[in-house]
């Protein structure tokens, strides 16, 4: 039903950089705030940037100065193959098409008629869903495409099962060039701007830098948090 991931490991020998490459998508639920938070934690001994679990201590997905690593889920292969007749349930869907979506097929695209919501643990309780959630847009994909976007077989016109909640791609050795990419933004307040401002890059296929090098994070920052102990 999707709940694997992807990870991609290409070799120096591959890439024209001569460069390994390192990608990772990771198939969780489409929830709001998304599971993951961005971060880089710099201290005297070590160094490391990426996703970490929101209020976890590690970083399960990212990189430091040596080497980079990404996480997924292996399913055990218990699928059974059987032979089935089709004529009268895809004459039921055809005419379930015609009824809600009309008689031209081409408005039967599959993210059109199974789109995408970003859902918030709060929209339960309206009308709270319409500030909170985002979405609907159209989406394609299924359990089987890269593009993960399962969808439930007893009804398949639901909201996806799971999708990329997390995305990294990492040029191993050229930090500062890592992409990363969540479905919404860091923030879970829908009133900051960063609650919904990766969603774009996220629906592209592109990702956000997260600035390593000392220089870079200088450029980069808006901010300094200082925290002095007393």
């Amino acid at each position: 039903m999707g709940g694997g991931s992807n990870n991609w490991a290409i070799a120096p020998s591959r890439t024209s950089t001569g460069r390994a490459i390192l990608a990772n998508d990771l198939h969780l639920p489409p929830i709001l705030p998304p599971y993951w938070y961005l971060a880089h934690i710099r201290t005297p001994d070590w160094a490391v940037a990426g996703a970490s679990f929101v209020g976890g201590p590690t970083f399960p997905v990212g990189h430091n100065d040596s080497a980079a690593w990404g996480v997924t889920f292996g399913f055990v292969d218990n699928t059974d193959l059987f032979i089935e007749e089709m004529g009268d349930a895809l004459a039921a869907v055809i005419k379930t098409l015609r009824e809600q979506y009309g008689t031209d097929a081409n408005q039967w695209a599959w993210g059109r008629v199974r789109p995408l919501t970003l859902r918030h643990s709060v929209e339960e309780r309206a009308p709270f869903h319409r500030v909170f959630n985002l979405g609907p847009f159209a989406w394609g994909g299924d359990t089987n495409t890269v593009g993960q976007a399962s969808a439930d077989v007893a009804d398949p016109a639901a909201n996806p099962s799971f999708i990329a909640s997390l995305r990294m791609v990492v040029d191993v050795g050229n930090w500062d060039e890592s992409r990363f990419i969540l479905p919404g933004g860091q923030s879970g307040n829908p009133l900051s701007p960063h609650y919904d401002d990766q969603l774009a890059l996220w629906q592209r296929g592109e990702g956000v830098t997260i600035a390593w090098s000392p220089i870079w994070v200088k450029r980069r920052a808006q901010f300094d948090l200082r925290l002095v102990p007393r």
